[in-house]
């Protein structure tokens, strides 16, 4: 079993290439690129993704001292990726 894990570890750049190619061939039909997501990701997963995109966004607006945001969805416990310091 720890080779099998080795041999993922060290193909894992080219799996991000496939699901990027994946999801630039599908990005034109909303329905199959929602399905597609919906399917790989766990519904937390999937929400994490959601509470990045909103920080990009604010980013892109200028907020300041985006790390110092809390989220709390974590059974109350900030999220070490959300706590930084900047």
């Amino acid at each position: 079993m720890l080779m099998h894990k080795n041999k993922m570890k060290n193909n894992s750049e080219q799996y991000k290439k496939e699901v990027v190619e994946v999801l630039y061939k599908i990005s034109k039909d909303k329905d199959l690129l929602g399905d597609f997501i919906k399917d790989i990701l766990t519904p937390r997963e999937f929400d994490n993704i959601g509470v990045r995109w909103q920080i990009v966004k604010r980013l892109a607006k200028g907020e300041p001292n985006i790390y110092r945001w809390r989220f709390t969805s974590w059974g109350g416990d900030s999220h070490p990726w959300f706590s930084r310091n900047a």
